[in-house]
């Protein structure tokens, strides 16, 4: 064999010798400082039932309270209006203290015999009753108050029904989103274990010359890849958890 063939093998064997080199102690960094600790606990939460949600969400949301004390204030002005007649109603009396002429008739009545004497005495005399005084503009205004009461009262009821229609919508939204990323989670755990199994046996089948840096390359990548789904579903699912106990109010 020519020199420069020999010298061509030698290359060729340093330039394999380091790569493998550099291979394995690229894979030792990894496995020493890149270690994952795989969080199996979010998936394994148990959920309330949607309706459980649903029930708190509505119990415990500002906006339908808001709407709750509109109902009542309503109420309370449409008691106001139909009790104000009461306001016409009077309560009169009329005290007299002093000398009061009497006559006194004494004898048979229609005869010669009849007799009539004048007195006066000191009396206290009163009397009381009740009186009601209704204006006529009085009477239609509280008519037409009552109608605009009433119609508001019946705006806010509706009103309420659309705020608990959309709020429930919302609550199955979230809800569901929990429940759907949950699943991609579990999913991507056991994904995840698979692809370290995968590292770790390609890491030694390196050191042993039994794969090549190509495919011990690919594999890296994958897990790679594997991870950044896993910390970028987790964050997400463990958002969608607390949006949902900020919009429900129940704590799980």
């Amino acid at each position: 064999m020519s020199k420069s063939g020999l010298t061509f093998i030698f290359i060729l064997s340093f330039i394999s010798f380091n790569l493998t080199d550099i291979a394995a102690q690229a894979t030792k960094n990894i496995s020493v400082n890149d270690t994952l600790s795989v969080d199996t606990s979010l998936y394994n939460i148990q959920l309330p039932s949607l309706q459980t949600f649903i029930d708190a969400g509505l119990k415990n949301s500002p906006l339908i309270r808001i709407d709750d004390n509109e109902i009542e204030q309503n109420i309370q002005k449409l008691k106001i209006i139909k009790s104000a007649w009461t306001d016409n109603i009077f309560i009169e009396g009329l005290t007299k203290f002093g000398l009061f002429n009497q006559l006194i008739i004494s004898g048979e009545a229609g005869t010669t015999n009849e007799v009539g004497l004048q007195s006066a005495n000191q009396q206290f005399n009163y009397y009381t009753g009740l009186s009601m005084k209704i204006p006529l503009s009085d009477f239609l205004n509280r008519k037409k108050s009552i109608k605009i009461i009433n119609r508001d009262l019946d705006n806010s009821k509706l009103k309420k029904q659309q705020l608990v229609n959309d709020f429930k919508l919302l609550i199955i939204d979230q809800y569901y989103k929990v429940v759907n990323l949950k699943e991609v989670f579990s999913f991507l755990v056991e994904d995840i274990q698979s692809k370290e199994i995968s590292f770790l046996k390609a890491e030694k089948d390196l050191e042993c010359g039994a794969v090549s840096i190509v495919d011990f390359s690919n594999i890296v990548t994958e897990r790679r890849k594997s991870r950044e789904s896993y910390y970028k579903t987790k964050n997400e699912l463990l958002s969608e958890f607390y949006k949902l106990q900020i919009i429900t109010g129940l704590n799980f």
